[in-house]
């Protein structure tokens, strides 16, 4: 039995190069050496209120140009309202994640709560309640909570490759069906779901595949074993 000498995966007798990472295969019989994890590097207070200053000002760029744009072409603000909630959304979350040092739930928890609040005064400040309510926070409210649910799989899964995209795209389809569900209801009060099952199921067949590839290079078989028998 045969392991790589860098990651320490079990390999096929015949394989010379570890099909995960790449290195070169061992010949040693017995279990090999467990591999010491660098821990993973983290971002200093002083870096994560550089980065937060250029999202910000990214961001308050943005605001200014759509509502500048908005304000000339249109004489009112219509379309601008929905790039200055993703911008005021993105601005909650990245505020939440640079500065409080909580946990990433309470970081969601607190990103959702004044992403909720800026969307609210935002459409009331232009027109009344006609979107926030009944669109934009529910898809909020899913769209936090896949992204918990990401943030948890990513920090307990072992094994970091190809699933953590899979699972991505897993996210993704589920957030697709939600939002045509939550369109449907406000317009109709009634869910019909029709494009997102077709992405869904195309995103679904991607996310297998990937899932397929990951755990076959995780048991150290290569893909020419695995497609030509």
């Amino acid at each position: 039995m045969k392991y790589c000498n860098n990651c320490g995966v079990i390999l096929e007798d015949d394989m010379q190069i570890c099909p995960l990472c790449g290195y070169e295969a061992g010949t040693n019989s017995a279990s090999p050496e467990p591999v010491v994890s660098q821990p993973a590097a983290t971002l200093t207070r002083q870096q994560k209120k550089l980065v937060w200053e250029i999202v910000s000002l990214v961001l308050i760029s943005s605001i200014i140009a759509a509502l500048l744009i908005n304000l000339i072409v249109n004489k009112t603000i219509s379309w601008s309202e929905y790039p200055v909630a993703v911008c005021l959304t993105i601005f909650s979350y990245v505020s939440f994640f640079a500065f409080w040092s909580g946990s990433s739930a309470a970081r969601m928890l607190g990103g959702f709560i004044t992403s909720a609040v800026l969307l609210l005064l935002l459409d009331t400040f232009t027109g009344g309640l006609s979107w926030a309510a009944t669109i934009a926070i529910p898809v909020l409210l899913v769209a936090s909570l896949i992204t918990a649910i990401f943030l948890s799989i990513t920090r307990h899964t072992v094994s970091k490759g190809v699933n953590l995209i899979a699972y991505a795209f897993i996210g993704s389809a589920v957030l697709c069906v939600a939002i045509e569900g939550i369109l449907s209801f406000c317009h109709t009060r009634t869910i019909r779901l029709e494009w997102s099952l077709i992405v869904c199921l195309c995103v679904l067949l991607v996310a297998i595949a990937l899932l397929f590839l990951h755990f076959r290079l995780k048991k150290g078989r290569s893909l020419e074993k695995t497609f030509h028998r």
